[in-house]
């Protein structure tokens, strides 16, 4: 079919490009090259990071056969990525027709944020290809494509298996095998019961193996880090819940169709309508399919209750496992937009299902692959090229990890690890004043994050006590990926200021305490010391 042939062929254009491992992505690459098996897979990863196992083995074993190769990280990513557009052809086809399966696939197919998650070494496209199939097998039982018990148990041990690579996937399979079940509780086919426990036991045993894994590898400090950092994902008061769920669900479509990571914004009219489309599409499907619905909608239940428990938050890339329901849903919404107006206003094409494509045809032609995020592997190569065994490397603290790890491939093994200082830029001038006196100072950034203002603040001391000699900005992006080269030689310009005295009005305002503490950018040297 061509919609997968070419949304295949993107996928395979951006992890051809063979982009940087961004802060993220090295944070856990480092804990799979660095941790003993049986660490990596049973013990809390560093850097306040978690990923499902089932991820995590298949990256060691690939790597331990194909080293020093980053697309060995990008697999299973890539693999989901790619599975995951028939099996929402399928689910659409099954659910809403041939044509319409085709829009809600072209939803994912074309869709930046999607296409990119492809080749990201984090278990995004795994968490979205996971509920897809999950709700794929849930249609076939509820529909009786399965009703011996040992087919039964083949769907369970499938779906129990999968749920090794998506810790959302355990919430989702969940309230599937929960509304199965209470399918045959009020039916009471023949053999309800054993119907039961043939999916359940399976399914039932590899959710509970994966959740004690999950528990066990989650420690307190990561638990209170990924807590307060994704803060917003959880509900407020009970009043304020029907704003909230709108607001991270408006978020989702953003970052799941529209635009993708680091999230420059689009307008927010547009994943609006699309929200619009998707409550009305499982307003309709409620009306006409309520068994079928019940499959399709189970990820936000899901979602909803696991951010009201505080067990899992709902909000930006973390939600992307809604991804196929949503899709499902906003073209559910469309047919029956086009249908009510078919019979208010007289002829109109079907062709109108396909409107939800729109959006997302202009957000890919505005921002098509490849993706490069925090592309510091050319960027450090670069300084690289030019560097001389007498001058200093200054590593802003979120380049750190690229730093160690992209720096050494280069031949840059000695330089000056930044520490974190948000929200006290004089920190960061204090560490540029150990640098003094040397003529030749390469300052390299990445995950400078725009609201903050750190690297504007460290520039502008830079170039008040020192020369601007070179300046690599071909890899800058919206987290000011670049290098610098400064002469801090120049006695005169050393004395118009010092850390203590500079003043440097930034105007940036930051809307929330920030902290520096247990993650990928503070404590990026503790995988050399497990080794």
């Amino acid at each position: 079919m061509a919609t997968i042939g070419v949304g295949w062929v993107l996928r395979l254009w951006q992890l051809a490009e063979n982009p940087s491992l961004w802060l993220d992505e090295l944070a856990v690459v480092r804990n799979i090259i660095h941790l003993p098996m049986a660490t990596l897979l049973l013990s809390p990863l560093e850097y306040a990071q978690i990923a499902p196992v089932g991820f995590l083995a298949v990256g060691r074993i690939l790597s331990s056969v194909i080293p020093d190769q980053e697309w060995v990280f990008r697999v299973v990513p890539f693999v989901s990525s790619l599975a995951t557009l028939p099996v929402v052809y399928l689910v659409g086809r099954r659910l809403l027709g041939p044509f319409p399966a085709l829009v809600a696939m072209g939803l994912i197919a074309f869709s930046p944020p999607m296409i990119g998650l492809g080749a990201v070494a984090k278990h995004y496209a795994s968490d979205v290809f996971v509920a897809a199939a999950l709700m794929y097998g849930g249609l076939k039982i509820i529909d009786g494509d399965a009703d011996e018990p040992a087919a039964l148990a083949w769907y369970g041990l499938f779906g129990g298996l999968l749920l090794f690579f998506s810790f959302t996937g355990v919430l989702v399979a969940f309230w599937l095998a929960a509304a199965v079940s209470a399918s045959w509780l009020i039916r009471r086919p023949t053999g309800w019961a054993r119907r039961i426990l043939s999916l359940g036991v399976p399914l039932g045993t590899c959710a509970g193996i994966v959740t004690l894994i999950a528990l066990r590898a989650r420690s307190a400090e990561t638990a209170s880090f990924m807590a307060e950092y994704w803060e917003t994902g959880y509900p407020g008061l009970a009043a304020r819940a029907p704003q909230w769920l709108w607001s991270q669900l408006v978020g989702i479509y953003e970052v799941g169709f529209l635009t993708p990571y680091p999230w420059t914004g689009v307008a927010q009219s547009w994943p609006a309508v699309l929200l619009g489309l998707c409550l009305l599409g499982a307003l309709a499907l409620i009306a006409k399919q309520r068994r079928a619905a019940v499959i399709v909608l189970a990820p936000f239940l899901a979602a909803g209750l696991a951010a009201a428990g505080h067990l899992y938050p709902l909000v930006h890339r973390l939600g992307v496992f809604l991804t196929p329901s949503m899709a499902l849903l906003t073209v559910a919404g469309s047919i029956a937009l086009t249908d009510a107006a078919r019979r208010a206003f007289g002829p109109v094409t079907r062709v109108m299902y396909a409107a939800p494509l729109m959006p997302v045809a202009l957000a890919l032609i505005s921002s098509h692959p490849p993706f490069l995020v925090e592309h510091t592997r050319p960027l450090i190569r670069d300084v690289a090229q030019e560097w001389r065994p007498a001058d200093a490397v200054y590593s802003f603290y979120a380049a750190n990890q690229a730093m160690d790890y992209y720096g050494s491939r280069f031949g840059i093994t000695d330089w000056v690890p930044g520490a974190c200082a948000r929200g006290e830029p004089r920190e960061y001038w204090r560490q540029l004043d150990s640098l003094r006196g040397h003529p030749r100072v390469w300052v390299v950034f990445t995950h400078s994050l725009p609201r903050l203002g750190e690297a504007e603040a460290i520039l502008g001391y830079l170039r008040t006590i020192g020369i601007e000699r070179r300046a690599m900005l071909d890899q800058m992006d919206p987290l000011h990926t670049s290098a610098y080269l400064f002469d801090l030689s120049d006695p005169t310009r050393l004395e118009r200021a010092s850390a203590d005295d500079y003043v440097f009005e930034s105007g940036v305002e930051v809307d929330r305490p920030l902290r520096c503490g247990d993650e990928p950018a503070s404590d990026w040297e503790r995988p050399q010391a497990s080794q």
